[in-house]
């Protein structure tokens, strides 16, 4: 059986996310917009504690 490392969220994981929430598949059962800028991603990242969970 593999082993799953589950990490915190970092800012340079902005660009993966932003690219996954702006998929059709996902913009149709999430309150996420194709037009969704990564500064907006980049800044809900930073603005995470270090004890804060996201479903993003």
């Amino acid at each position: 059986m593999k082993h799953l490392r589950i990490r915190p969220i970092r800012r340079e994981d902005a660009i993966s996310i932003n690219k996954i929430r702006r998929q059709p598949s996902v913009i149709n059962h999430t309150m996420s917009f194709s037009s969704e800028r990564m500064s907006a991603t980049e800044a809900y990242i930073e603005s995470l504690g270090t004890d804060e969970h996201s479903s993003l």
